[in-house]
């Protein structure tokens, strides 16, 4: 059902452990909440999985040198003079930063405005009519919410994949970032716009979409009702779910993440006066001298990319949860 701000079902239970008190519905208060929810829940996990994405982002631009997860862990921990890898823990948290920064930013667009765009285009349709369509309401609004973040975190991302595959670049994001506006431009920090949307849309509406649906599939299989589990079981259920859905969103996703990889590191710069859809295609075809991925090509890395984005899901539906909770919010997401 849709409700209004004050007519909202509340839970006693749910009060702020700052305040005392819980937060309104669709409030100012709410979408603030949801948004700090949303930058803690995409900033700490993929903070924390940067040497997996560092070591999928060099699996698809220096093929040659990377071919798997743990053979190339090693190679950049012990180092890789020719590509600028001095080795050691500092190699495999290059881009840190870059990540920490982005995601913290796009992580409270996103989720703040996932909230706030699916109850005005609630209010909009109406409540019956928005009944009829719910599902395609949290799709527009999880689009909508994810296009703005993109166009915030895309320099941020830009950043991170130049320092991790290009780790003589610069030394982090206080150089780096600097450094890539003065040899690229600004425009530069946009490059990779459009394969970057191109990932991150249907990884966000997949994401954002189909989690609760996952959820009440696996509590149909179930063998007590969803009432009687144990807290830790609830949890197991949300990582379950979390993975799965962030696995098949990995798959939905990792052409364009492959693609925006390489045109980050340089890789089509003397096509950069062609259209976008031109310079991806000549990103995959590539030339005598230097030959593209090709279609298949564009699938490296995709195992480590999806073990990074099924555990980043669960821990980043857990942790928006719980800040939600923790802050005071009183109504189930969904509502």
């Amino acid at each position: 059902m849709f409700y209004d701000s004050d007519e909202a079902p509340t839970d006693p239970r749910r009060r702020s452990a700052l305040t005392g008190r819980a937060v309104e519905a669709h409030s100012s208060e709410y979408f603030a909440v949801s948004a700090v929810g949303g930058a803690l829940a995409s900033a700490v996990p993929y903070a924390l999985l940067t040497p997996l994405e560092l070591i999928k982002t060099n699996i698809q631009v220096h093929p040659n040198h990377f071919h798997s997860l743990l053979p190339s862990w090693y190679a950049i921990k012990d180092g890789v003079a020719e590509l600028g890898f001095r080795g050691g823990v500092r190699s495999l948290t290059a881009g840190l930063g870059a990540t920490l920064a982005g995601y913290t930013l796009h992580g409270g667009l996103q989720f703040g405005l996932y909230e706030v765009f699916r109850y005005r285009y609630a209010q909009m349709l109406g409540e019956d009519n928005w009944l009829q369509h719910k599902s395609r309401v949290w799709m527009a609004a999880a689009a909508s919410a994810e296009t703005v973040a993109t166009l915030a975190l895309c320099p941020f991302e830009t950043t991170r994949a130049r320092l991790q595959a290009q780790p003589q670049f610069a030394r982090g994001l206080f150089d780096g970032l600097p450094k890539l506006i003065a040899t690229d431009g600004f425009a530069g920090l946009y490059v990779g716009l459009g394969p970057l949307l191109l990932r991150q849309l249907p990884l966000t509406v997949a994401r954002l979409t189909t989690f609760e649906s996952m959820i009440e599939s696996l509590y149909k299989v179930m063998p007590r009702e969803p009432e009687d589990l144990s807290g830790r079981e609830k949890v197991a259920v949300m990582f379950w779910a979390g993975g799965i859905v962030g696995a098949l969103a990995a798959v939905l996703s990792q052409p364009a993440d492959t693609l925006f990889s390489l045109i980050a590191n340089d890789q089509t710069k003397a096509e950069r006066g062609t259209s976008t859809v031109q310079r991806l295609y000549n990103v995959v075809a590539g030339t005598a001298e230097k030959p593209g991925p090709g279609f298949f090509g564009l699938w490296r890395g995709g195992l480590t990319r999806m073990l990074i984005l099924g555990t980043a899901t669960g821990w980043q539906m857990f942790l928006y949860a719980f800040v939600r909770v923790y802050l005071g919010v009183n109504t189930p997401v969904g509502y």
